[in-house]
């Protein structure tokens, strides 16, 4: 057995501020409406794991086993009602300062408000964590939102995917990781993280409805579409059963239906096969949100169909489809990721091929790799130039981010710095390589170009939190310039040592 991982003591000083306690549910069919049919909560204490309880849950419906859980009626048919396992689960939420995390705290906060409401009971009240949204908050890139991609980018993996107490373990050791990364950026006092995080109280979370659309539509329409997410291909799928997947995949996009990134990083093992099909499929969506919904497919299985030769290929053939691709729209016409407030996958399809292009392992860049990103000989330009060149600005910038962050995280900041510098001067406009830069320019007291620099990449401004923080950083160094800024004289007078008028102040020593 390895040693425990040594943290810091900012890690220390911020795990110790709250109780964490980490929730996954797994539910019936979403044809109208979630039933809970298993639950897990694991307590993270100090930084580490506690404890795990867990239950199968009998919801009082049919369940038809779907996606990856392929539990059965005969699975719960001797399991406890609800109302006899919410004593439990309060009681791991009761005391000071806990704090409720998920994995799409949305999601698994929505199915236990649908559970509550029956009971008369009101939602228990505390602040909340989602690990899906809080990769942005504290600066971790990761290529897709879902729990596999974010436990790949530390090096973890989940033997047993859709069980809810290994997918709520594990989401627990993603948390821990994600708030010594938090730590290691200065995110050391709980309260404010939290403000940052923006993701609320438990009791403000609604009730989670049938997920396939937020489209009005037709209840066979709805039944029929529900029914396509039994399909799971096997280890040797037939070409008949790429093809229905394929096309059951193009259903959920045309729908934005938030179980489409789920159902693509389930079938990761035939990620080569149904990339290429999904792909060839990009301009067939015209419709707002539909594209960005098949694009949350894409970057879920990305990483494991393409090599690092093939991205400027595959977005030469197919980054004018994406680009021309229209905005999500109100809420009826938005993508699964901006209606759980996370980057729009228009706007996050460039991270996952950078994850690629740079041959990173999560989010880390091998060594050997590192210097062909940021490096220009006289034979040969540098990684980032040539995307530059290529008209791929946005994976340039996020591949300069991921080395930056790399050299970062192994406390060498000269190389951090000089990845930075050789971005900006290749053109690079990036909301992270962008807060780098004006930073070192604040150090210099280079006001005029701080201003400069955050202007000019603000213009492309999209739903990248990233860009959030670097307005806020932006605010926050503006008032610290204002605040060392001497107040104007009065009369000629220095204002350091003018008094109001009348006041006279004796002298302090008599000779």
């Amino acid at each position: 057995m390895s040693p425990p991982k040594r943290r810091s003591r900012a890690f220390e000083r911020l795990v110790e501020q709250a109780t964490f306690v980490v929730v996954d549910t797994e539910t019936t069919c979403p044809d109208r409406t979630h039933r809970l049919i298993s639950l897990a909560a694991v307590v993270v204490r100090r930084g580490e794991r506690k404890g795990v309880w867990a239950t199968l849950v009998n919801p009082g419906v049919h369940v038809t086993p779907w996606g990856d859980h392929r539990l059965t009626d005969e699975d719960v048919a001797g399991a406890p009602a609800f109302d006899s396992v919410v004593a439990d689960l309060e009681a791991l939420l009761a005391g000071d300062n806990v704090v409720f995390v998920a994995h799409n705290a949305k999601f698994d906060l929505g199915v236990l408000r649908t559970e509550y409401e029956p009971l008369g009971r009101e939602l228990f009240d505390v602040p909340v964590l989602c690990t899906m949204r809080l990769p942005a908050t504290v600066g971790h890139p990761v290529s897709a939102r879902s729990l596999d991609a974010l436990l790949e980018s530390f090096g973890l993996s989940n033997p047993n995917r859709h069980d809810a107490a290994s997918d709520a373990t594990c989401t627990a050791d993603a948390l821990i990781e994600l708030l010594e990364v938090a730590a290691e950026h200065g995110h050391d006092d709980l309260t404010e993280l939290l403000q940052a995080a923006g993701q609320g109280t438990s009791s403000t979370y609604k009730p989670t409805q049938a997920r396939p659309t937020r489209r009005a539509a037709e209840p066979s329409v709805i039944d029929e579409h529900a029914r396509t997410h039994t399909l799971v291909l096997g280890q040797h799928p037939t070409r008949a059963e790429l093809q229905r997947w394929v096309a059951s995949a193009l259903s959920c996009a045309e729908l934005r239906c938030d179980m489409l990134a789920d159902k693509a990083a389930a079938a990761r093992a035939h990620a080569p096969a149904l990339h290429k099909a999904l792909s060839g499929r990009l301009g067939d969506l015209a419709e707002p949100g539909q594209g960005a919904t098949l694009l949350g497919a894409l970057n879920e299985l990305t990483t494991a169909a393409l090599k690092e030769r093939d991205v400027r290929t595959w977005w030469g053939r197919h980054g004018a489809a994406i680009r021309a691709m229209p905005r999500c729209g109100d809420d009826e016409e938005i993508c699964p990721d901006c209606r759980a407030g996370l980057i729009c996958a228009l706007d996050s399809v460039h991270h996952s091929l950078a994850v690629v292009a740079c041959g990173a392992r999560g989010s880390v860049v091998p060594q050997k790799l590192r210097r062909g990103v940021h490096t220009t000989t006289p034979k040969k330009s540098s990684g980032i130039e040539r995307f530059c060149a290529a008209d791929m600005p946005e994976i340039a910038g996020y591949m300069a981010w991921l080395v930056a962050e790399t050299y970062q995280a192994e406390s060498k900041g000269s190389q951090a710095l000089s990845v930075v510098d050789h971005a900006v001067a290749a053109g690079v406009v990036e909301p992270r390589i962008t807060l780098a830069y004006a930073r070192q320019l604040a150090l210099r007291d280079d006001a005029a170009g701080v201003e400069e620099a955050i202007d000019n990449a603000l213009e492309r401004r999209n739903s990248d939190p990233a860009w959030d923080e670097l307005l806020a950083w932006q605010h926050r160094w503006s008032a610290s310039v204002l605040e060392r800024m001497p107040r104007p004289a009065r009369d000629g007078v220095s204002p350091l040592i003018a008094r109001p008028v009348g006041r006279v102040q004796p002298k302090r020593f008599r000779v």
